[in-house]
């Protein structure tokens, strides 16, 4: 869990294995729930540096969850199709807030599961998608200068 008070271990101080774990992050204005809280196992925090004493919420998540991945690379992706259906299931039908919603999101737990997203087996954009976004002189110059696609590939 993320958390700002004293209770908390600094990230640069955790072990190098990491449990099984849910990454819980509160709101920018109060943290996470007394509940939450009170149910985590362990409380950490982002030592920052410099002026700030806080992050944008997103950049934080950011922040901590690449920094769990340099600490453990192994949590990553480890459940089972099976756990995420349950998982899953279980989350969408907590949060239905009626009974036409919870048969929604049953209905959607199912599809997800017999078509679910495949991951980008690689982020980056292609070049022809970069090029869009270098300026039309400099991209003639790069031709020029034997770049193929004019933002920097011989």
């Amino acid at each position: 869990m993320s958390d700002l008070s004293q209770n908390a271990l600094s990230l640069s101080e955790a072990p190098m294995k990491l449990p099984r774990l849910a990454l819980v992050i509160g709101t920018e204005s109060t943290g996470a729930s007394e509940t939450m809280l009170r149910a985590a196992d362990k409380r950490v925090y982002l030592p920052l540096h410099g002026f700030a004493d806080s992050l944008n919420l997103s950049v934080a998540a950011a922040l901590l969850v690449q920094r769990l991945l340099f600490i453990d690379p192994s949590v990553v992706g480890d459940m089972s199709q099976q756990e995420r259906q349950q998982l899953r299931r279980g989350w969408y039908e907590r949060i239905a807030r009626n009974d036409a919603e919870r048969e929604r999101n049953a209905k959607a737990a199912d599809d997800f599961a017999n078509n679910p997203v495949r991951p980008f087996e690689d982020l980056r954009r292609p070049n022809k998608h970069r090029a869009g976004w270098v300026q039309a002189k400099i991209r003639k110059r790069n031709e020029q200068n034997g770049w193929k696609d004019g933002i920097g590939t011989m």
